[in-house]
């Protein structure tokens, strides 16, 4: 009963909460709370209570090769912007994310400590590389249909990881475990919607919040076997306060948006 709760509220109920803070405090926000684990997370916590503490612990080690895709996802995401539209800079973003990330299981690299620390940094410079918007981003509607949306791919993604992780193995779950359904979906339909400078906005806020999932993946990949679910809860602990910490690094380096 707890794993189907986890696979259809966990991550879609998160992302709605995620998009809906995004219209109520601007897309920084949404970006920011996106890019925490709220679909990592609940798909890592599925896979414990389906497959073991060694199994999860394994693939929560491989998320931070996942998370170098993202990296390079988000600043492909929106240098592409600049010059197509949303779906094409969508795909775009995808190409440099299974580049990176599957170019790591390839290489038998993925789980590696090294891998952990490269992620964070190209998280943080990532977030730096990313245009800077020319102007304040204007307000953002949330119809119906696209929080729909935003939901529904979250929860496809948890069903089809949770399903065929047996056969996927540690490694690769892991790294698909972040395949960019929130730093896609949302952007896409910002980009759309609201314009480049309100997408660019979210991509940086994306960044920040992904080196919370990072805090996250680490915690619970050195963690859980022997913690249990004590490896959770100190997980979330960091995994907030370091997105915190960066967002607020990051938001300092910033230059002031002109008007």
């Amino acid at each position: 009963m707890e794993l189907l709760v986890i696979k259809l509220f966990g991550a879609p109920m998160f992302i709605g909460l995620a998009s809906m803070a995004g219209k109520r405090w601007g897309q920084a926000v949404a970006g920011f709370l996106g890019g925490l684990p709220m679909v990592a997370g609940p798909i890592i916590l599925a896979l414990w209570l389906q497959h073991g503490a060694s199994f999860a612990a394994a693939a929560a080690r491989a998320i931070p090769a996942g998370l170098l895709g993202i990296a390079a996802h988000i600043l492909l995401f929106g240098l592409a912007s600049q010059r197509f539209g949303w779906l094409a800079s969508l795909l775009i973003g995808w190409a440099g994310f299974l580049v990176v990330g599957l170019g790591l299981v390839v290489m038998g690299q993925a789980d590696q400590a090294w891998v952990s620390v490269a992620a964070m940094l190209s998280l943080i410079l990532a977030a730096r590389l990313v245009p800077h918007p020319v102007a304040p981003p204007t307000d953002t509607h949330l119809p119906k249909a696209e929080l729909a949306a935003r939901m529904g791919a979250a929860l496809l993604l948890v069903v089809v990881l949770t399903t065929l992780a047996s056969r996927l193995g540690t490694t690769l779950t892991g790294v698909l475990t972040v395949f960019p359904v929130a730093s896609s979906v949302m952007p896409a339909f910002t980009f759309a919607t609201a314009g480049r400078n309100a997408l660019l906005v979210q991509l940086k806020g994306f960044c920040a919040g992904m080196t919370g999932l990072g805090a996250f993946a680490i915690t619970v990949g050195l963690g859980l076997v022997d913690l249990g679910g004590w490896a959770f809860c100190l997980a979330v602990a960091l995994s907030i306060s370091t997105a915190l910490i960066i967002s607020h690094l990051l938001r300092r380096l910033e230059p002031t948006t002109s008007d």
